[in-house]
């Protein structure tokens, strides 16, 4: 990557904009330190209504917890995925391996061996609305180093939306923050608190967590759009 010459465009960008929006808090720090000091924070939202109509097609949850996304060793915790399965907890994997040109190794092989995880492929939006929809429990098992600083999930509101409860690790730009059904917690602890979710899945607290997570729709974000628009051509 052609980095001096991409961070010098940036800059220029930055420099040039009306507006600046950043979706994570250490995206926002790193265009305040390139001399914005009014940037807008606008976290990733999700096609909230097509995972919840989901869940009223779905007839049944399974006790398990699922993980959708790159399953890539720069951003994942592989190690919690193994304690989980290890645990005794079911596990569904879905996203595609090694597009970001990394190498998965056997780690990621052992793991989609394991008798108690499930690897369902790299799945369209609606084929993975339809796994969350079957699950109890979404997981985030993001390591904390300088590329997730400034990463904020955009599976968050797609399993908050399937009424899932959410456990994450202290990502920079999930912490502090009051999310319904959103909990934090160290790598070393998500074996217990997952099974414990499982145990005490409730569908009326997961429809709770679907109507919090509709203020986070693709139709809430454009009308946030406009209103910008509206406002800079005025």
């Amino acid at each position: 990557m052609p980095s001096a010459a991409l961070l010098e465009a940036e800059s220029q960008l930055i420099r040039r904009a009306d507006v600046v929006i950043a979706s994570s808090r250490g995206v926002a720090e790193h265009l305040e330190g390139l001399g914005r000091k009014d940037v807008q924070l606008w976290p990733n939202v999700a096609d909230t209504s097509a995972y919840e109509a989901a869940t009223r097609r779905s007839e049944e949850r399974e006790r398990r917890a699922i993980f959708a996304g790159n399953l890539t060793p720069a951003k994942i915790d592989f190690a919690i995925l193994e304690a989980l399965a290890d645990s005794g907890v079911e596990l569904a994997l879905a996203g595609p391996v090694s597009v970001d040109g990394t190498r998965n190794g056997s780690r990621l092989n052992d793991l989609m061996s394991h008798r108690r995880v499930t690897y369902l492929g790299n799945l369209s939006s609606e084929e993975l609305a339809v796994e969350c929809a079957s699950s109890m429990v979404g997981l985030i098992p993001y390591l904390r180093n300088a590329y997730t600083a400034g990463v904020h999930p955009m599976k968050l509101y797609e399993y908050l939306s399937s009424g899932l409860s959410v456990v994450a690790t202290p990502l920079q730009s999930l912490t502090g923050e009051t999310v319904e059904g959103l909990h934090i917690h160290e790598p070393a602890d998500f074996p217990t608190f997952v099974r414990h979710e499982i145990d005490s899945f409730d569908e009326a607290v997961a429809r709770q967590r679907q109507e919090a997570a509709r203020g986070h729709s693709w139709e809430a974000r454009l009308e946030q759009v406009a209103a910008v628009l509206d406002r800079e051509n005025n």
